[in-house]
């Protein structure tokens, strides 16, 4: 493996100008709260429930401060839906749902980012407020997720089969490893890669570092959970699955997405199976933990196509389901983000009237197959009082849908929606050639910009705002003047 740290030389102002600066430094943070809002984005979606929920504050308006522009746009790994039409289920235009890369989507720490490419098969950080580069470290495949910070270390998988660790500061090699004892390559997607990708992002919990290796279970699919000081195999399963998406964990779980089908959850001691989700056609590696609750998509149910599933953790049933993007969920609000609107939602009375809707419902398909499975003597005996049960569920049904319309805190157009993170008491949401803020509060417009391409990655540490789209670019903006600038790499 190569690495590049900067060439830039090391200025260092004369001793007086060092001396006012340390004593600058000394009074800015000795005034109570000067930093108490300035927060991290140490990976994807902010944490490992993937919630995207910050306390950073950011003030309004947001000025450009400076653009990263890559050569090449990033290569995602399944470009469009591999079967856009269900024409069983009479399901048309299905949106793809093994899409997990299609931005240069970036981790923050203190004063840097961090990001990984699949054009240029290489880990980048760079500094924050100038956006110029600290170090960039070379893998020999696309990596298509965003690096995990911990403990003064990055960690990501690369498609040339192993999972990385760097030093965060110099971007030196701490240690690699790969569980695919063969080094086979297949071309892919018009690249070079192991016939055994690492395809999940690179989690660490409860002291472990957990990732997926392979998709193709044939060639060997494994589960791994490493040391994360020296890389030292801790546990190491063989998986029958294809896992592919940003892993997603409690304290005691994992949860591995799997693009087209269910997500999986295994013990993350020690790596045994747990089982899958109710849903057959959930699929989607979009999801975030609620509580006691994974959110799952798009999938699609018998309602249509493009629906988010919610599952209990503990029981795997589906307890709710509804159309949308995304979902942002704060104390007691949840945020529903479609294709044209945000939506407020109060989330206890939501989740209790669709969790007794489901229930409901459940019962009712087991009374119309009892019903159906009766001879005709005994369906003449019993069925005139399970008749009545149904018309009680159907009613009680109705009853929770009206429970779930009146759960509904405000509704307000948005035409943004590819990504949503919270910020403080922001909504931040990205569209084409524009990212935006919202109101928590009504879901007023308060502010947008303009970004090149499609804003699929947003993230908001110490101060700034992060935009990535699919055409690479990555976008700073603060509070602060500053002058917009264009830096290529």
């Amino acid at each position: 493996m190569r690495y590049r740290k900067s060439s830039r030389k090391e200025y260092r102002p004369p001793l007086v100008c060092r001396y006012f600066v340390f004593i600058f430094l000394l009074t800015i943070v000795s005034i109570p709260g000067y930093f108490a809002d300035a927060e991290d984005w140490p990976t994807y979606q902010h944490d490992n429930q993937r919630s995207g929920v910050t306390s950073e504050k950011l003030t309004l308006p947001l000025n450009a401060q400076w653009t990263l522009a890559p050569r090449q746009k990033p290569r995602a790994a399944w470009e469009g839906s591999p079967a856009p039409n269900d024409y069983w289920h009479f399901f048309k235009n299905l949106r793809p749902r093994s899409l997990f890369d299609q931005a240069n989507y970036i981790s923050a720490v203190s004063d840097s980012i961090f990001f990984g490419s699949s054009s240029d098969d290489i880990v980048s950080c760079r500094d924050m407020n100038s956006g110029e580069e600290r170090w960039v470290f070379f893998t020999e495949g696309p990596v298509r997720f965003a690096p995990s910070l911990y403990e003064g270390k990055a960690y990501f998988g690369s498609d040339d089969g192993y999972a990385y660790c760097l030093n965060a500061q110099t971007g030196d090699l701490i240690w690699k490893y790969k569980p695919y004892p063969q080094n086979k390559r297949i071309i892919g997607n018009g690249r070079m890669i192991s016939v055994c990708p690492i395809r999940t992002s690179v989690l660490i919990q409860n002291g472990a570092v957990y990732f997926c290796a392979g998709i193709f279970p044939l060639e060997g699919v494994y589960l791994c959970a490493l040391n994360p000081d020296n890389g030292s195999k801790i546990w190491e399963k063989t998986l029958s699955d294809s896992p592919q998406g940003y892993l997603l964990s409690t304290l005691d779980n994992l949860f591995v997405p799997t693009g087209n089908t269910n997500p999986i959850v295994f013990s993350s001691t020690d790596g045994r199976k747990i089982g899958s989700y109710s849903n057959g056609r959930s699929g989607g590696t979009y999801a975030l933990i609620v509580d006691d609750k994974i959110v799952s998509g798009p999938g699609y149910t018998e309602a249509g196509s493009d629906w988010l599933n919610t599952y209990d953790t503990d029981t795997r049933a589906n307890v709710a389901s509804f159309q949308g993007n995304h979902v942002i969920v704060t104390d007691k609000i949840s945020f529903l983000h479609t294709d044209s609107r945000l939506t407020a939602i109060d989330r206890e009375a939501y989740f209790s009237a669709s969790t007794r809707e489901a229930e409901m419902r459940r019962r009712s398909e087991e009374i119309r197959k009892q019903i159906k499975q009766m001879d005709v003597q005994t369906r003449s005996e019993k069925s005139p009082s399970l008749l009545d049960e149904l018309t009680t569920l159907q009613s009680e049904m109705e009853k929770c849908v009206q429970a779930k319309q009146a759960a509904v805190l405000w509704s307000a157009m948005c035409a943004h929606p590819y990504s949503l993170i919270a910020a403080g008491n922001l909504l931040f949401a990205g569209g084409d050639n524009e990212a935006a803020a919202y109101s928590m509060t009504n879901g007023e417009l308060l502010w947008k910009s303009a970004v090149t391409g499609r804003a699929y990655g947003l993230a908001a540490a110490n101060g700034s705002l992060f935009v990535s789209t699919d055409q690479g670019t990555i976008h700073r903006f603060s509070s602060g003047a500053g002058v917009s600038h264009w830096i290529y790499y």
